[in-house]
């Protein structure tokens, strides 16, 4: 077999590439393939950077692949940067650097309160956005290497799923297992990253991404959309009724506005208060609609009565002895 081309060459190189669709290819530098390959992956693990996405970022750059770096980077608006394609490593989780998908997500700046970053238990939850995008970044990972949608109980080896960094900190200084007796994923004793609120949010995440997985999630999306473009008829709808204009120029005109067009829309709210009870046009409008029916029956009353009394042919007036006398002609 001869020799692959430079195009063919490429092609085969990006056949061993994983890169996430939703994220921004950023390599901290141009040798990112020099890094050691990564088993499986098993495991995706979920941090918090204590910091925005462009500080991460400008962080990570600093060093490049010498020291700290993750897969993935998370911004409060979900916008995401991949610094390091899945099938190599990225030092974040110390003893499972070999076998895990790291994934940062910002915590300070836009989108977030303002919080002491030197005390863990204030991390902020996850934005709705960063949510959505962690679900669909699951997914992918998921489906990419194929990673069991579950959420991993502890650091233990072999564990294969989705954890969190907490699961693989120190209790005291020197231990050689983690908190949860596995494998050391950081030596910081006491981290908690990525905070109680974000854990809290880990199990409806994997539930989401499991829907994902299954093509249940586009469904739900459909749905809500669908529900939400309804809602925006029927809003159009009631506005274009015109018994809902008519209804408040009746209210208006009672409560004595002469000009019931020019009349704003909004009062103070004493006035407002003063008028609540006329404020409610279905009860209104639904009194009056009564009202115009019982005025159409009073006079389809009054004209069968008028066609009672009318006269009728062949003698039939005889057959009436109780209809008044016909009235005396004066000439």
């Amino acid at each position: 077999m001869g020799e692959l081309t430079a195009s063919q060459a490429v092609a085969m190189e990006e056949l061993d590439m994983a890169r996430y669709p939703g994220a921004s290819w950023r390599p901290l530098a141009s040798d990112w393939r020099a890094q050691p390959a990564i088993a499986g992956p098993d495991l995706l693990v979920l941090h918090t950077m204590v910091g925005s996405l462009s500080g991460t970022d400008s962080y990570f750059r600093g060093n490049g692949y010498v020291g700290t770096e993750s897969h993935f980077g998370v911004g409060h608006d979900g916008t995401t940067y991949q610094w390091q394609d899945t099938t190599r490593r990225a030092e974040a989780n110390l003893n499972a650097n070999d076998n895990a998908i790291s994934i940062e997500t910002a915590d300070v700046g836009t989108g977030f309160p303002v919080w002491n970053t030197n005390d863990g238990s204030q991390v902020p939850a996850w934005t709705s956005r960063q949510l959505d995008r962690l679900v669909d970044l699951i997914a992918w990972a998921c489906r990419a290497h194929d990673i069991p949608c579950v959420l991993v109980p502890d650091s233990r080896a072999g564990r294969r799923g989705i954890g969190y960094h907490r699961q693989g900190v120190p209790l005291r200084r020197g231990a050689t297992v983690s908190q949860t007796g596995g494998e050391l994923w950081s030596t910081a004793v006491g981290k908690v990253c990525p905070g109680d609120r974000r854990i809290a949010q880990i199990p409806t995440i994997i539930g989401r991404a499991r829907a994902v997985l299954a093509g249940q999630e586009e469904d739900i999306m459909a749905t809500a959309a669908e529900l939400r473009q309804i809602v925006r008829e029927e809003v159009a709808a009631v506005a274009r009724r015109r018994d809902v204009g008519f209804a408040r120029d009746q209210i208006l005109t009672r409560l004595g506005v002469d000009d019931t067009v020019g009349a704003p829309d909004t009062m103070p709210p004493e006035e407002l208060a003063a008028i609540e009870p006329a404020r409610r046009v279905d009860i209104g409008y639904a009194l009056d609609e009564l009202r115009r029916e019982n005025q159409q029956l009073r006079a389809e009353i009054v004209e069968l009565r008028a066609l009672l009394e009318a006269p009728t042919p062949s003698g039939a007036d005889e057959e009436r002895p109780d209809r008044p006398a016909e009235p005396v002609g004066t000439d």
